[in-house]
């Protein structure tokens, strides 16, 4: 029997077609994949972006109201020194310590992101590291916070419902501005809510550059 010629040229040919076959679904595969996490990544940005300007407007509000709640404190710390502190700025004092500003943060983008496992989607490292930063501070955050918290609710709220008339919009015994119970109790409430106020400052410098970070990422990747 003749034994038949192989056509090596024709195989090879085949062969490279079957190659770059492979190699074109292997490529539309991963550029698919590719794009989906583009598309997943654009969708987290935003959803970072919406966070933040809430974050950074809330801290701008709370900011301000506690700002001005310390400025009181202050003047009222001073009053009690020179010895002419009025009731009606005391009964203003009582008002602000019991009335709490808080900031509440909206971190749902970074919460989804980071319990799905796809933070490393995030292509970009520093922007990645920003928000890591950003969102660990919360726990610095919530331990100022809770101090503040039991310090009014174990402290001041106690010693204002004994010695304010909330019906009548007065302090039951005149003298309690001038005891030192009082005097402790307002320097207190300064002292923490100074150092609550620093915390907030802090937080809205990373809340206002992060901002300005996703600001550019979006209209990089528009």
């Amino acid at each position: 029997m003749k034994s038949k010629s192989i056509d090596w040229t024709k195989q090879f040919v085949e062969l490279c077609i079957v190659f770059i076959g492979i190699t074109m679904a292997f490529m539309l595969n991963n550029w698919r994949e590719d794009y989906k996490s583009r598309q997943l990544e654009q969708k987290y940005l935003i959803g970072f972006h919406e966070d933040i300007v809430h974050d950074d407007t809330e801290l701008g509000i709370v900011i301000s109201a506690n700002a001005k709640k310390m400025v009181r404190a202050k003047n009222t710390i001073a009053a009690i020194k020179a010895g002419h502190l009025t009731t009606d700025s005391a009964l203003e004092i009582f008002g602000d310590m019991v009335q709490m500003h808080l900031f509440f943060s909206k971190a749902n983008t970074y919460e989804s992101i980071k319990n799905s496992g796809n933070l490393n989607i995030i292509v970009d490292y520093d922007l990645k590291e920003e928000l890591i930063s950003y969102n660990q501070s919360f726990e610095s955050k919530k331990l100022q916070e809770d101090y503040y918290k039991l310090y009014i609710s174990n402290y001041v709220v106690p010693f204002v419902y004994q010695n304010m008339d909330f019906l009548n919009q007065k302090i039951v015994h005149k003298n309690t501005i001038d005891d030192f119970a009082f005097h402790n109790l307002v320097l207190g409430y300064y002292q923490l809510l100074t150092q609550l106020l620093e915390n907030y400052e802090d937080l809205n410098k990373k809340s206002s550059k992060l901002k300005l970070i996703l600001n550019s990422e979006l209209n990089t990747k528009s």
